[in-house]
């Protein structure tokens, strides 16, 4: 059965780092986009203290590489493009700071949890389950490594989680919706209007945009300083890590003993376990009672074909639903509890050998065959032995990084160079080169300020610093050359410069083509005015606010004006992302009674939920004022 996970454990990672993103980013990286990011702490390994608690860089990058993916993962092809409108680097921070703030001061209320609740809350998780029981400590331990997580990092954080969760029922339970509100509420979400519009797309300008040297030169004068270059670092630099350092790691006998004894109750122990095959008959929500029944008709018919003496792996392997129906039904060995409660009750108060009677879960029907069961106890020594070696030659070697790395520092003391180090009879180790600013993100390390704080104390070209702590291990730099801060000549950006003004050009003939169409239908109507003008008038479909114009994009910024427009009236030249926009209302209409009724539930639902969330920021705001946070 292990073996069988493991070959679905790339998967299940992908599954769990969407689990530990979720707690990161919806729990505690959603509250806002206020706060600053920079300053002297940024140059250390902690970014912020919250009350003297630290949040140190490991944290905060771990936090903003989750946040990443999670938009990559919303917005796919439209990431590139979202993100130039996020400050996510801000964002995370002061959600991270105000994470604190709120265990803070749950912590002082006397919220707490117990390691129970965080055991159950993970055994309940999918993302640990396989066919409905848990996929045992070592496949978890391995999860949490592939992503850079321990069990106690993990566990910690999913405390976190369940501390924050009765802190935030805390603040909001009182939190109540009337009537009007809810009735206001889906009005408004449900009110649609229908506009004549022009539009004035940008990019149909471009080419009518006629551009001289003298202008383009001017311009570049004038905006120059938004091209001035910052001062960079041009290095050479390698990084010493565990895996390069655990082949040098010698255990002991003693030292295995120690870690198996140290961690037997831990690690090594097995409970009670039962070893089962069963044949499932699912279920689902969709079904009709009518089908149910004919279901369990069957289900109690394989049952006394199996208590009859028919070959139980042959009616699995033919009937049962479950991915274990291609090795019989067999679902390996498992303890109390990490199936399903009426599965697991089933299986563990029967004898081997024993058939049960149908038993229904959450899955559907189950017929159970207990063909082995295991009492509890630790597991020998010498079947742990490899496993724990792997372990500690790790720890160790992440322990042995820092003094590996001091070693290469005295060797480039004594006059060896980079390549020297790298030359070395199966050295392992190779030589990155990188050219960045201090706010840059560095090749093959990302967003670093130690790093950075050590590469731009260097000015002499030949100078090493480090060691220096990245997420790789210990990296060694070598300065290159420093490359000044400069404005680059209008030549060398002139193709992005061109580009950039041609779009200014653009917008400045696409506004004035808009206003001048205002100005003529001021007299008289949109549809009046785009004939006299020679341009295209076009009816949108009735749309809801923050709606979507096929073209255009999204309507939000016409919400606070068209809602409140009368049929004929015209709006104001509105400018979009992509161009502007001249509108006249149509028709609104608003629902009718009957709808609100059938979605009365849902919107009270909705506006609950909005209405918890400005009283958790507003309050977690308020407790800042109460709480040190330095930055």
């Amino acid at each position: 059965m292990l073996r069988t996970m493991r070959k679905n454990l790339k998967s299940l990672s992908v599954i769990l780092w969407l689990v530990i993103a979720a707690f990161i980013l919806s729990v505690f990286v959603t509250w806002g986009m206020k706060g600053s990011y920079g300053g002297g702490e940024m140059g250390r390994q902690i970014v912020a203290t919250v009350d003297g608690e630290p949040i140190n860089y490991k944290e905060f990058q771990h936090a903003l590489n989750n946040q990443r993916n999670l938009y990559r993962s919303l917005y796919k092809d439209r990431y590139q493009e979202m993100l130039q409108n996020l400050d996510l680097e801000q964002s995370v921070l002061d959600s991270l700071v105000d994470q604190k703030v709120a265990l803070n001061e749950a912590r002082s209320l006397g919220i707490a949890v117990t390691p129970e609740e965080v055991q159950k809350r993970i055994l309940d998780m999918p993302a640990f389950q396989q066919d409905g029981r848990f996929i045992g400590q070592e496949l978890y331990r391995q999860i949490l490594e592939m992503n850079n997580t321990t069990v106690q990092t993990f566990e910690k954080m999913v405390g976190n989680e369940i501390v924050f969760n009765r802190f935030r029922d805390l603040v909001t339970d009182a939190v109540v919706v009337s009537e009007n509100d809810i009735r206001s509420e889906y009005m408004k979400q449900n009110e649609k209007a229908a506009i004549e519009y022009v539009w004035f797309d940008y990019s149909n300008f471009k080419d009518e945009a006629e551009i001289t040297d003298e202008e383009l030169a001017a311009w570049y004068e004038e905006h120059q300083e938004d091209y001035r270059e910052a001062e960079k670092r041009e290095i050479r630099f390698l990084v010493v890590d565990a895996r390069q350092v655990q082949d040098r790691v010698e255990l002991t006998d003693e030292d295995i003993e120690y870690y198996y004894e140290d961690n037997r109750d831990a690690q090594f122990y097995s409970p009670d376990q039962v070893r089962a095959s069963h044949i499932l008959l699912k279920t689902n929500t969709t079904m009709s009672d009518e089908e149910k029944v004919k279901l369990r008709v069957h289900a109690d018919e394989l049952q006394a074909e199996a208590a009859g003496g028919a070959d139980f792996a042959e009616l699995a392997t033919e009937n049962s639903d479950d991915s274990s129906a291609s090795r019989g039904g067999d679902l390996g060995f498992f303890a109390e509890g990490a199936m399903v409660k009426p599965f697991s009750d089933a299986a563990f108060a029967m004898a081997p050998g024993e058939i049960s009677g149908v038993v229904e879960s959450a899955f559907g029907y189950h017929i159970i065959k207990v063909t082995e069961k295991k009492s509890a106890g630790y597991q020998p020594l010498e079947e742990v032995r490899e496993r724990i070696e792997r372990t500690l030659k790790m720890d160790y070697a992440r322990d042995d990084v820092p003094e590996v790395a001091a070693e290469l520092m005295d060797r480039l003391d004594q006059g060896e160079t980079l390549d020297d180090l790298a030359g070395g009879k199966d050295s392992g180790y190779t030589i990155r080169d990188a050219s960045f600013g201090y706010e840059d993100n560095i090749p093959f390390i990302g967003r670093n300020p130690a790093f950075a704080d050590a590469a731009f104390g260097l000015t002499e070209a030949g100078a090493v610093a480090g060691p220096v702590t990245v997420p790789q291990g210990s990296a060694i730099i070598s300065l290159v050359s420093v490359i000044e801060p400069r404005v680059p000549t209008l030549e060398e950006k002139r193709q992005e410069v061109e580009s950039i003004y041609r779009i200014e050009q653009a917008k400045t003939l696409a506004r004035t083509g808009a206003e001048t169409l205002l100005q003529t239908a001021a007299g008289g109507t949109l549809a009046d005015a785009a004939v006299a003008e020679g341009v295209e008038l076009k009816i949108s479909e009735p749309i809801k606010r923050n709606g979507y114009i096929e073209g255009i994009g999204s309507t939000r910024p016409l919400d606070t004006e068209v809602f409140n427009l009368e049929a004929g009236q015209l709006g104001q030249v509105t400018s979009l992302p992509n161009g502007e926009l001249v509108y006249s209302l149509k028709e609104r209409s608003s629902p009718d009674e009957d709808s609100f009724q059938q979605e009365k539930t849902n919107t009270r639902t909705q506006l609950e939920s909005s209405k918890r969330q400005l009283l958790l920021t507003s309050t977690i705001s308020e407790l800042r004022k109460h709480q040190e946070v330095i930055r």
